[in-house]
C-alpha cells in the first residue's frame, strides 16, 4: 500500500490481472500492474470487507490482513496482493503461487465464484477462521474429510483456577503444547467477561475417518479433560486453519504454530541455514545507569561467551526530579558512562538506540516522566500522537540522540522505539530513518502517501550525521503523510526477521518479554526465568525463530528487592537461564554483524487492490 495507491479496476475472466494505479503527480502518470509480470512468486491475501464502517468490526479484517501481510514478509522475495473478498471474480484464485482467505467477519457474504474456485484450485488456499460453513457440506468433506460441527463458545460452566471459562487452550505441534494467551484482569471485571465471549471462538471439525487424522497439523485442547480438535489440516493444496491466529498474540501462542506452518504452505525453506539465533538485550540504560552493574553484566556474558546488546538512552531526563540523579543528562557528560559503555563494547556489546530520551517533555506521560519509565512518541494520557507529531520534529529529535551516540563512537546496530508505540507516522519514519528496528507492532491500517525510500547513506545507522545529511533527510521526507483510519489496532509479536513490515521497516524480533519479577503500575503480569525457558523451547522446533529477550538492572537486586540474586553479585539464575537457551541450539547473536550483512535485504511493495473507507483515494 506504500509508495503506491492503487484504485478499484479489474479486468477479470483468465486474462492477466491488471490493476489501474493512480500515483501522486510528482511520480508520473497512471499505469497498470499485472500480476502476471510479476517478477517472483506472488501471493494474495483475502479478507472480510464488513458491510458498514459504523460497524465496529469494519477496519478488523484489513487489520488482521497486515498481520499476515507482515509474517510473509518474512520471505523477502514474494509479492503481495491484498484484496477485499468482496471484489473476488471467477479465476482470480490461479494468478499467483497461494492465496489466503482471513475470515474475520461472522458470516459475511462470501461470492459463489471464491467458493467453486476455492474447492477447484490446484493452487495452494488456506481459509482461516470463519465462514468455513458457506463451503457445502460435501465439499468440506471431499477437502479435508471432515463435517463442520459447531462454532465453539467459552463454556462458562467449566472454569479454571484463574476463573477463566473453558476454552480450546492448549495446541499441539510438533511435540511442544503452546497456549493462548490469559487474561488478567478481574475475573468479576464487565472487560472480563467481554473479552471471553467474543474472541475464543474456534471451529468444531469432526475428522470422518482415522486417515484424515493424517491430515491434522496441530491440535487444539480443551481446557480441562481431553477433548480436542483440529486447529491446522492440510490436504495437498487445501488447508484450513480454525480461528484467527492474530487474536490476542502473547508469547507461546498458537499463533507461532501458524508462523512456522507458513513454510510449508509458501514451500520455503529455512534461512541461514536452520541457524536458531538469541538475542539479549540489557534494556533502558542511559547516565543513570549504576557502573557496576553495566560490567557485571558485561563480565556475565564474556564468562558465558555469549554476543549480547545494550539498549542506550543517550539523554536522560527527570523533569519532577524523582530521583537523586541530576535532573538532565546527555551521555557526553558522564565521561565515566562512557567509559563503561567502552568496556561493555569490548565484551561483545552492540548498540540499539533506544529512543531520544524515553520520556516525553515535561510531563507525567503516563508515570513519572523520568527515562526509561514513560512513552516518547505517543501521548499516552489521551492515547494519541504527542502533540509536535511531525517529519521536522522527529527528525530533529532523532538527530540529537544519534549525535550523542555517534560522537562517543559507538556504532548504532538498531533502533528500537520507547514501549514499541508510536504514531503511524512515526513508525514509517523509523523503518526510513534506521536499517533495522527490534520491536513488537503496533498497527493501525492506514494510508501512506508521497514516500520517497531514504538510501542507506542518509540513515542514522549507517550514514553521516551532518548539516549536509540532515538536510538531505528532511528534504527526501518532507512531502511524507501518513493518515490513519478507525480505533482498531493489531499488536504483533515477530518469532523471526520481518524484511519490510506495513510500515516498511525490517524488524529484528522480540518474542520472549523479560524477567519480571514483581508488579507494578506498568507490568500487570509477572514473568519468570522458567516462563522465558519454555516458551524458549517451545520455539525451537519451529524454522527461523529467534529468542529474542531483555533484562534490566533490578534482576542484580537480591530477591528481597526484586531481583534475582540469592547475594550481592551473584548471576546464577541469569546464568541458567542463558544456558538454557543455548542448549535449545540457540547462537547468540551479534547484533551489529547480523544487521550489516542484512541491509540490503527487503521484500516487494505490497499493491492494495480496492479496501477500506478512504484507504484507496488518491494521494495529492
Amino acid at each position: 500500500m506504500k509508495g503506491i495507491i492503487i484504485f478499484l479496476l479489474f479486468f477479470f475472466s483468465f486474462t492477466p490481472l491488471s490493476i489501474l494505479a493512480e500515483t501522486p503527480p510528482s511520480t508520473g502518470p497512471a499505469h497498470s500492474v499485472s500480476l502476471a509480470a510479476a517478477p517472483t512468486k506472488c501471493v494474495q491475501i483475502y479478507y472480510d470487507h464488513a458491510p458498514s464502517m459504523s460497524d465496529p468490526d469494519y477496519y478488523k479484517g484489513r487489520l488482521h490482513a497486515i498481520g499476515l501481510q507482515n509474517l510473509l514478509a518474512h520471505f523477502p522475495d514474494i509479492q503481495q496482493y491484498i484484496i477485499p473478498i468482496e471484489l473476488y471474480q471467477t479465476g482470480q484464485l490461479e494468478r499467483c503461487d497461494a492465496s489466503f482467505y482471513l475470515g474475520t467477519y461472522y458470516n459475511n457474504t462470501i461470492p459463489k465464484e471464491f467458493l467453486a474456485d476455492f474447492v477447484n484450485t490446484k493452487k495452494t488456499v488456506v481459509w482461516l477462521g470463519y465462514n468455513l460453513w458457506k463451503l457445502a457440506p460435501e465439499n468440506i468433506t471431499k477437502l479435508w474429510g471432515a463435517s463442520f460441527s459447531d462454532l465453539f463458545k467459552p463454556n462458562w460452566d467449566k472454569k479454571d483456577e484463574g476463573g477463566r471459562p473453558g476454552v480450546y487452550n492448549y495446541f499441539e505441534y510438533k511435540g511442544q503444547t503452546f497456549e493462548r494467551c490469559k487474561y488478567h484482569k478481574a475475573p468479576d471485571s464487565p472487560e472480563f467477561k467481554e473479552h471471553y465471549s467474543n474472541d475464543y471462538d474456534i471451529a468444531l471439525l469432526k475428522l470422518l475417518s482415522p486417515a484424515a487424522e493424517k491430515q491434522v497439523l496441530s491440535w487444539a485442547k480443551f481446557t480441562m479433560g481431553n477433548a480436542r480438535t483440529p486447529y491446522i489440516l492440510r490436504n495437498l493444496n487445501h488447508w484450513y486453519v480454525a480461528d484467527d491466529p492474530f487474536l490476542f498474540i502473547c508469547e507461546g501462542d498458537r499463533y507461532f504454530i501458524f508462523a512456522d506452518v507458513l513454510f510449508d504452505i509458501l514451500d520455503e525453506k529455512p534461512q541461514e541455514g536452520g541457524k536458531k539465533y538469541a538475542l539479549v538485550r540489557y534494556e533502558d540504560v542511559s547516565a543513570r545507569q549504576g557502573l557496576v552493574k553495566i560490567t557485571t553484566y558485561a563480565d556475565l556474558f564474556r564468562k558465558l561467551q555469549i554476543q549480547f546488546a545494550i539498549s542506550l538512552i543517550p539523554i536522560y531526563s527527570d523533569p519532577f526530579h524523582i530521583y537523586k540523579y541530576p535532573p538532565y543528562m546527555e551521555m557526553k557528560d558522564k565521561p565515566l558512562f562512557i567509559e563503561a559503555l567502552k568496556y561493555a563494547q569490548s565484551k561483545g556489546a552492540s548498540f540499539i538506540m533506544h529512543a531520544v530520551t524515553h520520556q516525553y517533555d515535561h510531563q507525567k506521560n503516563p508515570f513519572s516522566g523520568v527515562s526509561g519509565e514513560d512513552f516518547e512518541f505517543w501521548d499516552k494520557s489521551t492515547n494519541k500522537p504527542i502533540r509536535e507529531d511531525s517529519v521536522a520534529y522527529i527528525l530533529d529529535w532523532l538527530t540529537k540522540g544519534a549525535t550523542l551516540i555517534t560522537q562517543a563512537n559507538f556504532k548504532i546496530s538498531a533502533w528500537m522505539t520507547a514501549h514499541y508505540l508510536a504514531s503511524a507516522l512515526d513508525n514509517v519514519i523509523f523503518g526510513q530513518a534506521f536499517t533495522w528496528n527490534v520491536t513488537r507492532g503496533n498497527y493501525v491500517v492506514s494510508k501512506i502517501c508521497h514516500l520517497k525510500q531514504l538510501p542507506q547513506n542518509l540513515t542514522y545507522d549507517r550514514g553521516i550525521i551532518n548539516n549536509e545529511t540532515n538536510q538531505a533527510r528532511f528534504a527526501a521526507l518532507a512531502g511524507l503523510q501518513v493518515t490513519t483510519y478507525g480505533d482498531a489496532e493489531l499488536n504483533q509479536i515477530f518469532p523471526y526477521p520481518i524484511y519490510g513490515d506495513y510500515y516498511g521497516r525490517r524488524v529484528i524480533p522480540e518474542d520472549l518479554g523479560n524477567v519480571q519479577t514483581f508488579l507494578s503500575n506498568q507490568v500487570i503480569a509477572r514473568r519468570t526465568i522458567d516462563d522465558i525457558i519454555k516458551d524458549a523451547k517451545r520455539y525451537a522446533v519451529l524454522r527461523d525463530t529467534w529468542a529474542s529477550f531483555f533484562i534490566h538492572d533490578v534482576l542484580l537486586n537480591t530477591k528481597d528487592h526484586n531481583g534475582l540474586a540469592f547475594k550481592e553479585g551473584d548471576t546464577s539464575e541469569l546464568e541458567r537461564l542463558i544456558n538454557a537457551i543455548k542448549a535449545d541450539g540457540y547462537e547468540f547473536v551479534n547484533l551489529q554483524q547480523w544487521t550489516d550483512a542484512h541491509q540490503n535485504i527487503k521484500r516487494p511493495e505490497p499493491i492494495e487492490v480496492g479496501g477500506q473507507g478512504d484507504v484507496t483515494r488518491a494521494c495529492y
